[in-house]
């Protein structure tokens, strides 16, 4: 206990506060947080200055840990204005880090911080600068702003470099002293002091970010100092500085080839030549000649040993290959090394500049490669890496695919990897869907794959069975829709109802359901023509081959031959109605299903099935080719904008609403009788209130949804809702799976005629970002001579153009409006000729803290009398005059001293 008890005996030093602090458990810190203040108060209320600073010291201290000390502002003050550089050294420095714009004593630091200013020790001078700098308002800039341009002519280097830096705050807050304070600004660029120089390149280049235009005649000192020697900070922002204004002046672009150049090629320090190539890429792409050195150059940047510059390096690469895309087959081995770095951030860089080296003839060779890196990751970077490839050969129309037979292939396989995402299976099964809509001479090839694929029980049995539903759903309609491509159609109609129905999602049965009806459709079709349910020997040499073998072997015996032909039909004609059997039960079970669309379309086909089996086989033909014979073709997503709307016909509005709600209420109810109905009252009256309640509450809830649907853009089923969730894709869970082994397929020479959509016209265009607000304040054109009327403000200037707009403003006003202001005026009039008595506690005209007490009782009774002198005040407008130039005079006594 004596240990935590010790230092609040004698805190006398900063370190013995922080000592007991850390030594304090955590239930005894707050009471010893709280004695640590009381005896701070009590310090800086102490005449002496060293336990004033002190005690300043410690509190900003706390106030870092978030202490709250804006109790202390105007002890702040005191210790600014003592003698000694130590103590002011820490006044200063509280009040850098405690005041804001809004602090009520900023008003007394005016006067501190001019006689600073005029200080014979620079370090005292370079001290204020940089408080002004931090704590400065518009009130305080326009104040100090001539005395700090003032301080540009030093002649100590070290005050002329904080001079400069602390000018760019003044004018971010006092933006009208910037144009008559640039010319002293502009002529630190040409200082003797390098510190001086770069100082000044910083303030400009910061004032040049917002609009680099008005600038652009500090080109040829920019320049100059490019081509001497200096630090390499300074370098790069005079380069920095350079690639702002080359867009402005397309000249400028080809007078820093050279030295560009030469800084490529020459320097050691990567931030300049990455500067360099930055500059390269903003305003001299043009320059093909730098453009190729810049090139070069990233190519040390991609193979570096740190992360952040080979990713700097991918970056730059990846801004140069917009205009040249070229480059980035120069350096094709060492991107596609980058696909194996352990930084997904570098791999991500890589995999943008992936798309830059693909064309028609290198399209099969990327793909490869990056199936390599998918089959050697996983997680989210095996899911972009899968988009990827999707994005790669659809991109353009398919203008990259020469054999989409090798696409669809490709597109199977991927399908085949686990921790791909729903949203990647979806992708697939659309591009399948695509391809066999828009390719008609694919159609053949991919239906064998689908096939396959809708058969392949490793889609379904894995733990990603997720992401291959809508994989095997796409495979299952386009089995269906194309079944004149299918071989064997009803022992492929039989393996989706026996083997793969019941282990399908439900989203995936309805289509599955679907595509086993149009095999037995076609498969009834061919044999009602006579045609045979499979394909006969002339039709398929497969089968003529193996006649002639059958016919071999039983010693050329036509008639055994012809037997098991017969045999044959005979089979297939048992097997068409053992399917027609099994869709029929298939069909009953599912028309009970839980869900909706499944049971929707088991009803539907189990209708048609049964019309079918009820009328004779002439009728047959075209009751089952109905539903679908015609053709389908594609249609852009953006094709219903086209369709024109009915005059009058809002698609939003409710139908018949009030109809439907008429009719709810005039429902009649039924009759009872008086007594029943008083019998029936005292029984039903507890449960009538718990009703209501819920009733109210769930209508309360209703309308509270309705209204964030209404208002909410991205609320699901909001009327918003469609367009906020457009290209929206799900991100599912990454499961387990199978791996599919891939071989390099060489694409076949082969012509392929696309059938194109219809593309809508027209579109919205987005506007871009607005500037912040700074950018507007300093926004100003540096071009233009100065005026007359463009000065640096003196105080008193300053202080009586504020006069005179106050008395403009207040001519123009009337009434009560009037008298409130004058009010006001007088009040704080008779607060700052209290001011200098303040100030005068201060700087030691009163003996500490009695002096600062007696001061603020003087100001409270001036205050006081003001008030009731605000109705003569308002009414002659000379007198008012003279009360304004009284109080500018009370001003200029708290400046002189």
């Amino acid at each position: 206990m004596g240990r935590h008890i010790m230092p609040l005996l004698s805190p006398r030093s900063l370190s013995d506060l922080i000592r007991g602090i850390r030594s304090s458990e955590k239930k005894n810190l707050p009471e010893f947080i709280s004695k640590a203040i009381g005896e701070v108060k009590k310090e800086i209320a102490e005449q002496s200055h060293a336990v004033k600073a002190e005690a300043l010291l410690k509190l900003v201290y706390l106030w870092m840990l978030g202490y709250d000390m804006s109790w202390a502002n105007f002890h702040v003050v005191e210790v600014m204005a003592m003698p000694k550089f130590a103590h002011k050294r820490i006044g200063f420095f509280s009040a850098a880090h405690s005041f804001t714009q809004n602090t009520e004593v900023l008003l007394l630091t005016t006067n501190l911080f001019k006689k600073d200013f005029f200080s014979v020790n620079p370090l005292v001078v370079g001290m204020a600068l940089n408080c002004l700098s931090n704590i400065c308002n518009a009130d305080l800039a326009a104040d100090c702003i001539s005395d700090v341009v003032g301080l540009l002519d030093h002649g100590h280097p070290y005050v002329r470099k904080r001079a400069t830096i602390a000018l760019f705050q003044l004018f971010v807050k006092y933006p009208d002293g910037l144009r008559p304070a640039f010319p002293k600004l502009r002529e630190k660029l040409e200082d003797s002091d390098p510190a001086v120089v770069s100082s000044a390149v910083n303030v400009v280049c910061e004032l040049a970010r917002r609009n680099p235009k008005n600038y652009l005649p500090l080109a040829p000192t920019f320049f100059r100092l490019l081509t001497e020697p200096a630090n390499n900070w300074q370098l790069i922002k005079v380069i920095k500085l350079l690639a702002s204004l080359t867009p402005h002046e397309p000249r400028l672009a080809k007078k820093l080839v050279q030295p560009i150049t030469n800084l490529i090629t020459s320097s050691k320090a990567l931030s300049v030549v990455y500067e360099c190539v930055r500059t390269v890429s903003i305003g001299m792409r043009h320059i093909k000649k730098v453009v190729k050195v810049c090139a070069d150059k990233l190519s040390d940047f991609i193979q570096h040993a740190d992360q952040n510059i080979k990713y700097l390096g991918l970056l730059s690469l990846h801004d140069l290959s917009e205009d040249y895309p070229e480059l980035v087959n120069d350096h094709r081995d060492t991107i596609l090394d980058c696909l194996d770095d352990n930084d997904i951030t570098i791999q991500r860089r890589a995999l943008d500049l992936v798309d830059r080296m693909v064309d028609q003839n290198s399209l099969v060779e990327v793909v490869r490669l990056l199936v390599e890196h998918i089959i050697a990751n996983d997680g989210e970077f095996r899911s972009e890496l899968i988009s990827r490839v999707v994005k790669l050969c659809s991109e353009g129309n398919y203008a990259r695919v020469q054999d989409f037979e090798w696409y669809v292939a490709e597109l199977c396989d991927l399908a085949h990897f686990r921790d791909i995402g729903r949203s990647n299976g979806e992708a697939i099964a659309a591009q399948l869907v695509e391809v066999m809509l828009r390719v008609p001479d694919v159609r053949e090839f991919a239906v064998e794959k689908m096939e396959s694929l809708v058969m392949d029980p490793s889609l379904s049995r894995t733990a990603d069975a997720d992401s291959s539903m809508p994989v095997i759903e796409a495979a299952a309609w386009i089995c269906g829709e194309y079944s004149e491509f299918v071989g064997d159609k009803v022992a492929r109609a039989q393996d989706f109802l026996e083997k793969r129905l019941h282990s399908v999602a439900p989203s995936v049965q309805a289509t599955m359901l679907c595509s086993a009806f149009k095999l037995y459709a076609a498969a009834k079709k061919q044999e009602d023509n006579g045609d045979g349910v499979v394909a006969t020997s002339e039709e398929d040499p497969v089968l003529a081959d193996t006649d002639d073998a059958l016919a071999s072997f039983l010693g050329d015996s036509t008639p055994a031959a012809a037997a098991t032909k017969e045999s044959l039909v005979s089979a297939e004609k048992s097997g068409l109605a053992n399917l027609e059997n099994l869709l029929k039960q298939c069909l009953s079970q599912y028309s009970g299903s839980s869900h909706s669309e499944v049971e929707e379309m088991s009803c539907m086909l189990l209708s048609i099935l049964e019309l079918v089996q009820s009328v004779s086989s002439s009728e047959r033909e075209g009751l089952l080719q109905a539903p679908f014979s015609p053709t389908l073709k594609p249609i852009n997503p953006k094709a219903q904008r086209k369709v024109v709307p009915l005059d009058g016909f809002d698609l939003d509005a409710e139908i018949n609403s009030d109809a439907l709600y008429d009719f709810m209420r005039d429902e009649e109810e039924p009759q009872v009788s008086i007594e029943e109905a008083a019998a029936a009252s005292h029984q039903e009256g507890s449960e009538e209130v718990g009703k209501r309640k819920k009733k109210e509450k769930k209508e309360k809830k209703e309308k509270k949804t309705k209204k964030k649907k209404d208002l909410d853009a991205y609320y699901i089923g909001g009327k918003k809702s469609a367009e906020a969730d457009e290209g929206a894709v799900a991100v599912a869970e990454g499961l387990e799976g199978m791996e599919a082994s891939f071989g390099v397929r060489k694409p076949k020479k082969k012509v392929y005629k696309i059938v194109e959509e219809e593309e809508p016209t027209g579109g919205a265009t987005g506007s871009g970002d607005e500037k912040d607000e700074i950018s507007k304040k300093l926004d100003i054109d540096l071009s233009k001579p100065l005026d007359g009327t463009e000065r640096l403000p003196t105080l008193e200037q300053y202080r009586a153009t504020g006069a005179s707009k106050s008395a403009k403003a207040d001519a123009a006003d009337d009434g009560e409006k009037v008298v409130k202001k004058k009010k006001k005026k007088v009040k704080a009039a008779a607060a700052e000729e209290a001011q200098p008595d303040l100030l005068g506690g201060v700087l030691g005209g009163e003996e500490g803290g009695a002096g600062v007490e007696k001061a603020v009782k003087k100001t409270k009774k001036k205050a006081k009398a003001a008030e009731g002198d605000g109705e003569a005040a308002a009414k002659p407008k000379k007198k008012s005059t003279k009360k304004k130039q009284a109080a500018e005079g009370t001003i200029e006594n708290l400046l002189d001293l």
